[in-house]
């Protein structure tokens, strides 16, 4: 799968809560790391064992629904961040959580050879409003969030 197609299946998983999609695209020494969170996730079967529990428990609680849009992560000009850095227009996946009126977090996939890598849940750089927004949320029947 290319970077676009991972991106927009992991959208994708997570709007459907559905985990498998993004099981099955991890490498098997994944990294999955939060900037909310001290330790990151290393290997696969940690990686899935933490998102199979987070969406059961959102699929248990739906004021807690998350919407997954797709976007494009927007002019870095003049930041750079020591250990990530988004590079314009690098596809990226906006979390919305709740009620939000603005996304709460900026995920950021690193790929190679048709697996997911890495996966960095980014709350504050780059901030998920430098993204672009496309308005596309995978597996929704709907375009924009209202």
């Amino acid at each position: 799968m290319t970077e676009d197609e991972l991106v927009a299946e992991f959208a994708r998983a997570w709007n459907t809560l559905d985990p498998e999609p993004i099981v099955a695209c991890l490498a098997a020494n994944a990294v999955y790391e939060s900037q909310s969170v001290l330790e990151p996730l290393r290997g696969r079967e940690a990686i899935a064992h933490y998102v199979r529990g987070k969406m059961a428990t959102l699929r248990d609680q739906p004021a807690y629904a998350i919407r997954a849009e797709l976007g494009r992560c927007g002019s870095q000009v003049g930041q750079r961040v020591s250990v990530l850095s988004a590079p314009e227009g690098q596809p990226c996946v906006l979390i919305w959580q709740g009620g939000s009126t603005e996304p709460d977090a900026l995920v950021l996939l690193e790929v190679d050879g048709g697996e997911i890598r890495r996966v960095d849940i980014c709350t504050v750089a780059p901030a998920p409003s430098t993204a672009e927004r496309t308005g596309i949320y995978p597996g929704l029947p709907i375009r924009e969030l209202e």
